[in-house]
């Protein structure tokens, strides 16, 4: 988590070359005491329903 503005900036700027949004929200609001899963797949949409029921399970207020 960037600890300063430009810290949080930097690491915009790098990422922004590295992810490409596809749908759903650019940005997501959450409080510091809840869960976000990232999660990234390749091939495991065979997996993808067991995996965001059992974050959802743990707590997890968001996936992106």
């Amino acid at each position: 988590m960037p600890d300063t503005p430009l810290h949080e900036q930097l690491l915009k700027l790098t990422l922004r070359n590295d992810i490409e949004h596809l749908q759903g929200p650019e940005e997501v609001a959450y409080e510091k005491d809840e869960v976000v899963v990232l999660c990234l797949l390749y091939n495991g949409r065979h997996y993808l329903k067991s995996f965001i029921e059992h974050y959802f399970s743990l707590g997890a207020k968001h996936i992106v």
